[in-house]
Formats: structure tokens, C-alpha cells, sequence
């Protein structure tokens, strides 16, 4: 079966035994390779149009093509509707690889903008500890102080994953030495008002929402 996948020199093959092929060898006209590339054409010609009709197929029976769809399933999808019995099984295949490659790319995006999330989420919560007054000690615990910063929007953007939360409350506390250096309270209080004074004038920066 000819379809928009085929190629000339399988088609060639497929047919040398065929005695319709071999009778136009050597006559006037159109040649067998000729009417294969005009037949070829006639079915790339109706791509978009089957693209069009396996959408409306997909959004009918409200299947969506992910990464991991079979095509099996997918064939089975689009050929139980009558709307699909002229598309060629070429077409068919070309737009279900077009499918999974946009499903996969999507995917993609997805779990990069979640990394990222969670990157920033993180960043923030180390940031709400740098800044905790009074400030954290060495020998703190989380179920301690866990109370102080439950209210705060960087705790609640964690929803309730308390293993992430302690373990960066962990590495944070553990990098804070006894308070007995008097020289390390100093620094971290450097550290924090620094950090306090940057966030403000990046809020400060921030523009205001525009009024109508």
C-alpha cells in the first residue's frame, strides 16, 4: 500500500513483479515513477485536512496524546470514526509522531519550570531562616521552631512538604556555629541586614501595578 511514508526505490521493488508495471516500461507518456510522485503528492496535499479531522476525532472522543500513548491506541481512536476511512495510513502516522513530539517537548517544559519553582521556593526558605529574629541557633530543632514561620507565605508555598523543609533547615543550621563566636554572630548579622537591605531596594525597584 502506497502511503505518504513510501519511498520510490521500495515502491520500484514492490512492483517489478507487477505486469501493469512492466507493460508502461518504454511507452509514451507518464512513467510508472512519474504517476507514483503525482499519486504521492495528491496525498500530501491532504494533510491538512486530515490534521484537521483526527483533531476533531481526538477532541470527540476527549483523548489526549501523551508521551507514553501507543499508537496502537491511537490508530484504534481515529479509525473508529467514520470520518476517518478516506485518511491515508501515512497521514495518520505522521500526525500521531507530530503528537507525541509536541506531547513530549510539553513535558519537558513542564518539568523545567517545576525545577525552577522549586529552586526559587528553596532559595526563599533559606532566606526566611538567614532572617529569622531572634535568630536560629546551632542546637535548634525544627520541631521547636517550626511554630515561628508557619505563618508565612515561604513555609506555606512548601504545602505541607515537611521533609524538603527540614532538610534545608538542617544544612542551614549546621553551617551556624556555637554562639559562643562572637565573631561568627557578627558576620551572620552583617549577612542578614545585608540581605534585608538588598530586598528592599529590589522592592523598591519592583514597579506598581498600573491604573486604569
Amino acid at each position: 500500500v502506497v502511503s505518504t511514508q513510501s519511498t520510490e526505490a521500495v515502491v520500484s521493488t514492490q512492483s517489478t513483479g507487477d505486469g501493469r508495471y512492466t507493460a508502461m516500461l518504454g511507452q509514451p507518456g507518464s512513467t510508472p515513477l512519474d504517476l507514483f510522485k503525482f499519486y504521492l503528492e495528491d496525498l500530501k496535499s491532504t494533510m491538512h485536512e486530515d490534521k484537521k479531522t483526527i483533531k476533531e476525532v481526538l477532541k470527540a472522543a476527549d483523548f489526549e496524546v501523551k508521551s507514553n500513548t501507543s499508537y496502537e491506541k491511537f490508530y484504534g481512536i481515529i479509525t473508529a470514526d467514520d470520518k476517518t476511512k478516506s485518511i491515508d495510513k501515512g497521514n495518520i502516522k505522521l500526525h500521531f509522531l507530530n503528537l507525541i513530539e509536541k506531547a513530549e517537548r510539553a513535558e519537558r517544559d513542564a518539568r523545567r519550570e517545576e525545577q525552577r519553582r522549586i529552586r526559587k521556593r528553596d532559595i526563599s526558605f533559606k532566606h526566611m531562616l538567614e532572617d529569622a529574629e531572634p535568630e536560629l541557633l546551632h542546637t535548634d530543632e525544627w520541631e521547636e521552631v517550626r511554630g515561628r514561620f508557619e505563618e508565612e507565605a515561604t513555609y506555606k508555598a512548601f504545602n505541607g512538604d515537611e521533609k524538603a523543609m527540614i532538610k534545608i533547615f538542617k544544612d542551614y543550621v549546621a553551617t551556624i556555629t556555637p554562639e559562643s563566636d562572637s565573631d561568627d554572630r557578627s558576620e551572620r548579622e552583617r549577612r542578614r541586614k545585608k540581605h534585608k537591605k538588598e530586598k528592599k531596594k529590589k522592592s523598591k525597584r519592583s514597579p506598581s501595578p498600573s491604573r486604569d
